[in-house]
């Protein structure tokens, strides 16, 4: 009879004075946010419990945890939809047709060697 067996470990270590940890888990998928509703087809899961239980035990019970990052300085693009017929043109036409001169004189290059 075939079982399913998930797999995890949670390791401390001291590097200098303070303590470093590290939790493995045998899929990465286990923290996904598919993973995060908490059901599939024929039984539960207790992925949230892991997740929030892994950050808690990472920040010593001092939850919730600040993930907030500073806004990107590159928000807005320049190109206008006029523009894009070139961006078009270009990754469409002139770069593939680039690549494909250079292959042709490579391998003309090659042949007469």
């Amino acid at each position: 009879m075939e079982r399913c067996f998930p797999t995890g470990l949670a390791l401390t270590r001291k590097v200098g004075d303070k303590e470093q940890r590290i939790l493995v888990l045998s899929d990465a998928t286990a923290i996904s946010n598919g993973e995060l509703s908490g059901r599939r087809r024929i039984y539960n899961v207790l992925n949230y419990t892991l997740i929030t239980g892994g950050f808690s035990w990472f920040s010593y019970g001092e939850a919730p945890i600040d993930i907030r990052r500073p806004l990107p300085t590159d928000l807005y693009s320049a190109l206008t939809r006029d523009d894009m017929v070139y961006v078009k043109a270009l990754t469409f036409g002139i770069l593939p047709g680039l690549m494909l001169l250079l292959a042709l004189i490579l391998g003309i290059r090659r042949q007469r060697k």
